[in-house]
């Protein structure tokens, strides 16, 4: 019998994130579904710094992630002065989700990541919730660092 993880959820007004500064020769690739073109290789690179460092069999692929940002998802990709991405996030509407981050990424970076990516969406987006694995708690501790805090959703 499988066991099954527990969700922990989260959420944040986006007013209530502090305004951060990327650390400098970083920045932050906004990707879209009308501007990917202009980023050849950019998803196959994200997946495969994330499979680098993690063994996932739900990773997306490509054509997924293509597919996702034509359905209007975002993903936001920091990437540093060789082009080398530390981190990615993706989003819908308000929920963030598929967050990573490099281990070769500064400290410090990845909340600075997540603080701008929540910065950079649309004006109408007034609160963001996603949810982590039980089990991953340095996650949980970025997020809270982020401003996220935890809440129960209605089921």
């Amino acid at each position: 019998m499988e066991t099954q993880e527990a969700k922990i959820h989260y959420k944040v007004k986006v007013s209530s994130v502090p305004k951060s500064r990327l650390r400098g020769g970083t920045t932050i690739i906004k990707l879209t579904g009308e501007n990917i073109n202009e980023y050849p290789g950019i998803l196959k690179n994200c997946i495969d710094r994330f499979n680098s460092e993690v063994d996932w069999d739900g990773m997306w692929t490509v054509e997924e992630a293509e597919e996702r940002l034509s359905s209007n998802h975002i993903a936001f990709v920091l990437i540093d002065s060789t082009d080398t991405i530390l981190s990615f996030v993706w989003f819908t509407e308000n929920y963030l989700y598929n967050a990573f981050s490099h281990s070769d990424r500064a400290s410090g970076d990845t909340v600075k990541f997540i603080k701008r990516s929540c910065s950079q969406l649309d004006s109408s987006i007034k609160e963001i919730k996603l949810y982590c694995d039980d089990w991953n708690v340095k996650a949980q501790q970025m997020f809270k660092k982020v401003g996220f805090e935890r809440y129960t959703p209605f089921i």
